[in-house]
């Protein structure tokens, strides 16, 4: 999430928010520099308190860009190497500062940084101040015998953007994520099984205890501790029942098209707010009447979706996305019909229950 900054004018001091870019007051140039300010106190370690922060680097190395709010690209390159002023037509801009590029998940590799959004007024002097902080998101997994018992083998996969991390039974470290969906893998025959899909906050440090269990108890064991720099948060996930028995996926049930049969079907809360061009797949919801399910979390095609109707009542209130955005990426059963065309989509209509799972 794009912070906002400390700007310094010829005229003083001011604090800028997202909801202060109104836009330049007139046509002209403008100048940008900027600073940097590290936190000096950091949890290195869970539970180890370092007053010295070596996981920063050399900032120097750090890679600016600067780019206009129209795309426009002014700046790619290191920290260091950026020159003192830069002298920029009036505007708005986009701004990051990272350790590193995104690469897919990798082992012992946390991403610092900060971004951000700044308006340049005419004959304005804008100091930008960077508060590096981690950007990315560690994963560190734990496995119950039921799960090592149940999938076999070395271990499992961490999935993200094509890339994936190989992640043994035996391993301890964390695997660092970017803030958006990832997948878990299991890996039989040369193919890959998604056993779940999950997505955290940058800055958190997540351990995932797996288990693996046909008949899960209701419970789950959710503990948060913060400290100035990450959050550090421990959960239980059981994979057991992703599919329960009798549901239909999402492909099996586009052969049910044209039927006047309900059936459950099996997905993920993938979006909402469907029109015949788009949908959207992050908060903020404006339609409390239909939401968007999915195979998986990590789709790029709209065609694999369905677009599920919320009919008034225990439904609709247990399953809109305006009033419970937090239920984004919850797998899902639907039971209703299957047609064609809902909003442009294959879709549910007349639906008439749910289990949120």
């Amino acid at each position: 999430m794009k912070r906002s900054v400390f700007i310094l004018l010829a005229l003083g001091l001011f604090y800028v928010t997202s909801c202060d870019l109104l836009g330049p007051s007139a046509k002209g140039k403008g100048e940008l520099s900027f600073s940097l300010t590290q936190n000096p106190e950091l949890f290195l370690n869970e539970g180890t308190f370092i007053k010295s922060n070596p996981s920063y680097g050399d900032t120097n190395s750090y890679i600016l860009t600067i780019r206009s709010v129209e795309g426009d690209q002014l700046y790619s390159g290191t920290y260091g190497n950026k020159p003192a002023t830069f002298v920029v037509d009036a505007g708005s801009y986009d701004i990051s500062l990272y350790s590193r590029k995104p690469n897919g998940p990798m082992f012992n590799s946390p991403i610092w940084g900060d971004s951000l959004t700044v308006v340049i007024n005419s004959d304005e002097q804008v100091r930008v101040n960077f508060r590096c902080t981690q950007v990315n998101t560690g994963i560190r997994l734990s496995f119950t015998d039921e799960f090592k018992k149940r999938f076999p083998g070395r271990g499992v996969g961490i999935l993200q953007d094509n890339k994936k991390v190989d992640y043994t039974y035996l391993e301890s470290r964390f695997a660092y994520v970017m803030p958006r969906f990832f997948a878990v893998t299991y890996t039989y025959s040369d193919k890959d099984t998604i056993l779940l899909h999950k997505k955290f906050e940058g800055g958190q440090m997540i351990t995932m205890n797996l288990n693996y269990n046909q008949n899960p108890a209701s419970s789950s064991n959710f503990t948060v501790s913060v400290d100035t720099a990450r959050v550090w948060v421990s959960d239980k996930y059981n994979v057991g029942a992703s599919v329960p028995d009798g549901c239909y996926t999402i492909p099996q049930a586009k052969e049910m098209m044209g039927t006047d049969e309900l059936i459950p079907i099996f997905g993920y809360i993938y979006g909402g707010d469907p029109s015949t061009t788009a949908f959207r797949i992050a908060p903020p919801f404006t339609s409390k009447s239909s939401l968007v399910i999915a195979p998986n979390m990590m789709v790029t095609n709209r065609d694999d979706c369905f677009v599920v109707e919320l009919p008034s009542g225990k439904i609709r209130e247990g399953l809109n996305l305006v009033d419970k955005p937090y239920i984004l990426g919850r797998a899902v059963v639907v039971t209703g019909k299957v047609v064609e065309a809902y909003y442009g989509y294959p879709g549910v209509k007349g639906t008439k229950s749910y289990m949120l799972l």
